[in-house]
């Protein structure tokens, strides 16, 4: 089966800032997207990137709509769905995150948006996401909505920092477990975002054993200083106590993309994991992190790692 997740790339604002770039991508056996991909320009409103800038939000676009003008490549390499998540610093885009999704008809495990907008509400609901061929558990998370506290994306929402949680279809604090051990589904990971005073979203990540998202997830923290990186929190496929891996680990600013992401506050993505050798990450082959970012400064990191 392919996975969930056929590829992930990061768009930056060129020098002028008056389009994106690609600035990293990770694309698997997907050349001719890949290649296609590199030469693109996207202006203010055009593209997902570009409508991710202009709204402002997070975004989902199926490749067949006209707005995805990627569409040609992107249906020939069997992406249906890509999702678009913006990081911004005040008003200042500093990248949109992409995840290219495909594999309808065999894929288990979802990406899902959720928002609040507290000027109508005290719920969280789901805005869209891509749930490959769970149509039953999609159809379930429609009618669910969340409050502070409550569910994993709750949990995120109330702490505004990542929270990830294991065995799914068993947990009490998974509010749809029965429909997580129908689908298989085995770890998520929800990851919280404010943009402006009344708009909270939170993107989740749920994971099958049978597609597996990514090959690792981790979450750290920066220390009093702002300049150095402990680890919080992970999950391996692998079965690798994490926790006892990091322990005695501390990184600076100057340690490969974690520590380029705490600087800039800039996703990133790399297919050169060996740039980190303390981390002993040797079995996997690439990793977008994602800042989480308070007053433009990072508040937490996540690093979704695939092999």
């Amino acid at each position: 089966m392919k996975p969930l997740v056929r590829g992930t790339e990061v768009w930056s604002l060129t020098p002028d800032s008056r389009a994106l770039m690609l600035t990293g991508g990770q694309y698997g056996d997907m050349t001719r997207f890949s290649e296609v991909s590199q030469s693109k320009r996207f202006t203010y409103d055009r593209g997902l990137p570009g409508k991710c800038w202009a709204k402002r939000r997070p975004l989902l676009l199926k490749t067949n709509s006209p707005e995805f003008e990627r569409r040609e490549a992107a249906q020939a390499a069997g992406i249906t769905t890509a999702i678009a998540w913006p990081t911004f610093a005040g008003d200042y885009l500093l990248g949109v995150t992409v995840f290219l999704c495909g594999g309808d008809e065999e894929s288990l495990g979802a990406l899902e948006i959720w928002h609040c907008d507290s000027n109508e509400s005290y719920d969280m609901r789901l805005v869209d996401g891509y749930f490959g061929q769970m149509k039953r558990f999609e159809l379930v998370s429609k009618v669910t909505a969340f409050r502070k506290g409550t569910g994993l994306v709750g949990e995120a929402w109330q702490a505004g920092l990542p929270v990830m949680q294991t065995d799914l279809g068993r947990s009490h604090r998974f509010i749809r477990s029965e429909g997580a051990a129908e689908a298989g589904l085995t770890t998520g990971l929800a990851i919280p975002m404010t943009l402006g005073d009344n708009h909270d979203f939170v993107l989740s990540f749920l994971s099958a054993r049978a597609t597996p998202i990514a090959r690792q997830f981790e979450v750290w923290l920066p220390g009093p200083t702002g300049t150095t990186l402990t680890f919080d929190s992970g999950y391996s496929e692998a079965g690798i106590d994490l926790t006892n891996r990091y322990r005695e680990l501390k990184l600076s600013i100057h340690d490969g993309m974690l520590g380029r992401a705490l600087l800039t506050g800039v996703p990133n993505v790399t297919n050169e994991l060996r740039e980190t050798p303390a981390q002993g990450l040797e079995y996997l082959s690439s990793a977008t992190v994602l800042p989480v970012l308070e007053k433009g400064r990072a508040k937490a990191l996540v690093a979704i790692y695939n092999g």
